[in-house]
C-alpha cells in the first residue's frame, strides 16, 4: 500500500513538472510600441505589438497605446486560427 502511494505521488510530481516546462517554453518577451487594432480579417486581440496580436484579462492595454514598452506574455494555443493568415496571439501578463 505504501509503494502505491509513493508511485502515485511520483507520477503526479512528474506530470506537474512536465506541465510547468511546457508553459515556460510558450512565454514570450517582446518590446515596441503598442498599437490599437482596427478592423482586421482575423478579429482577435485588442492591440498589436511586434507582429503579435495582444489580449489581457488583467492589464488595461489601452493605457499603454502609443508607448514604447516591453511585455511578457504567453502564446495562446490555436492562434492563428487554422486557415487564417493572422498573427500569433499573446495573453499579456506583465508590461513595463
Amino acid at each position: 500500500m505504501k509503494s502505491i502511494k509513493t508511485i502515485s505521488l511520483s507520477i503526479i510530481i512528474c506530470l506537474a513538472l512536465i506541465s510547468c516546462s511546457k508553459e515556460k517554453s510558450k512565454t514570450v518577451e517582446v518590446s515596441g510600441v503598442i498599437q490599437k487594432q482596427e478592423l482586421t480579417t482575423y478579429q482577435y486581440g485588442s492591440h498589436a505589438l511586434g507582429g503579435y496580436a495582444l489580449s489581457s484579462d488583467t492589464i488595461q492595454l489601452e493605457n499603454y497605446e502609443g508607448q514604447n514598452v516591453t511585455i511578457i506574455g504567453h502564446k495562446v494555443e490555436g492562434y492563428p486560427l487554422e486557415g487564417m493568415n493572422g498573427p500569433k496571439l499573446l495573453e499579456v501578463e506583465q508590461i513595463y
